[in-house]
């Protein structure tokens, strides 16, 4: 992560657990997101928020993933941050045709209905030692590569767009 942009959503309906803003962060070049639910805006919630955790730019997204899961009353937003992180963090961004989390981990993340019904029979396993480490970052090099032809190219053909 070189390059992060961060934001404070909110005010929401106070939780239960007394939270009332969501601090969002994201890692421009991954597009990895993170999101924090807190009870206010002070300077020292906010530092604390992000030395334990990162920083997110998809507020749009995010706020209307909650908006469609959270119940009636609105009360437990903050329960569903973790869906709404996974789900985004899994799916192909425009921008760079990746997933975040293989961006960022190098793998792709375990779905839940992967974790029910198992790994596809075409899918490799995990191979310990520093063969698959160097086999790893060998992958995200070239993963790394593939992210920024694609923001190149997304950026001349908005620039195409605009004119």
């Amino acid at each position: 992560m070189e390059r992060v942009a961060v934001d404070i959503m909110g005010p929401y309906p106070r939780t239960d657990k007394g939270n009332h803003y969501v601090l969002a962060a994201m890692d421009y070049f991954t597009k990895w997101p993170e999101a924090y639910a807190i009870p206010d805006q002070e300077a020292e919630t906010v530092a604390n928020a992000l030395v334990e955790g990162m920083f997110t730019r998809f507020n749009r997204t995010l706020a209307k993933q909650l908006a469609i899961l959270t119940a009636e009353h609105q009360r437990d937003w903050d329960m569903h941050l973790p869906l709404v992180l996974m789900a985004y963090r899994s799916a192909a961004q425009d921008s760079t045709s990746c997933t975040a989390a293989l961006l960022m981990l190098g793998r792709e993340l375990r779905t839940p209905a992967e974790m029910a019904f198992g790994r596809p029979p075409d899918t490799p396993g995990v191979p310990p030692g520093p063969q698959y480490a160097r086999r790893l970052q060998d992958r995200m090099e070239s993963v790394h590569a593939f992210a920024r032809d694609q923001l190149q190219k997304a950026g001349v053909r908005q620039e195409e767009t605009m004119t």
